[in-house]
């Protein structure tokens, strides 16, 4: 992990609505961003600056065990570069601001610009979903805004500004050495991160062509190759950049 902002990073105040030529991205928090435990792991190591141990003062009984996803600070400050960068988080206020002031560098994204469960519509059936047309304070451009979400697009409206990533979590029936192995190489963000600075998204008149064709490209590489998610995502993105 980075210990501070690149070279040629530019701060908050230098980049925020540059002429609104600037795309903006919404991140999910949870399995995007980050992946929490409700009971210690054992891999789980308090001076590891990727883990954090924290409670909440409205149930101290529960103690979450926070694993930030390789390659996060790199990909905030990449884009940065090109994004106007917002949080978009279903979980509750007060959980989501304890962990994202941890987890996020240097104060990238304000605290203004951070959503969580209140900003969440029901759609009567017992599901939270991400409106980016209902948010206080922001003006929405379906042209220009995109979130990036694990379990996107279902949750999130309009469903062609919504990208999905693969979740970062542990699988089931996996020992935590086994599943701390698979998660620590993960490079999804990594991948993302590339794909969302190159110029077919940060120069395009819209956003939500290139996240249909990126659509495309996933299902035919998984249709051709059934590849593992990671090389999953290399191939779409190597086609994609074929393409553009």
């Amino acid at each position: 992990m980075a210990d501070g902002p690149p070279r040629f990073f530019t701060k908050p105040e230098e980049y925020v609505g540059v002429n609104n030529h600037r795309r903006t991205l919404f991140l999910d928090m949870d399995e995007t961003l980050v992946h929490c435990y409700f009971e210690k792991p054992t891999f789980f190591i308090d001076t590891n600056e990727d883990f954090f141990q924290f409670t909440l003062e409205d149930d101290p009984s529960v103690t979450y065990y926070a694993f930030r996803r390789p390659g996060l600070n790199e990909f905030l400050y990449q884009c940065a570069e090109h994004y106007d960068m917002r949080i978009f988080t279903a979980g509750e206020d007060l959980y989501a601001r304890t962990l994202l002031r941890w987890l996020l560098p240097d104060n990238l994204i304000d605290e203004s610009r951070w959503y969580t469960r209140d900003a969440c519509v029901g759609d009567g059936y017992g599901r939270l979903i991400k409106n980016l047309s209902m948010l206080d304070g922001f003006q929405f451009e379906e042209r220009t805004a995109l979130i990036l979400d694990d379990s996107a697009p279902d949750n999130v409206y309009p469903h062609q500004n919504a990208l999905a990533i693969p979740r970062f979590a542990p699988q089931t029936g996996r020992t935590d050495e086994e599943n701390y192995g698979r998660m620590q190489a993960d490079r999804g963000l990594e991948m993302f991160g590339r794909m969302l600075c190159g110029e077919h998204f940060t120069r395009c008149d819209d956003v939500r062509d290139d996240r249909n064709f990126l659509d495309h490209l996933n299902h035919s590489a998984h249709q051709e190759n059934d590849l593992a998610i990671t090389g999953l995502i290399q191939a779409a993105v190597d086609r994609f950049d074929t393409y553009f």
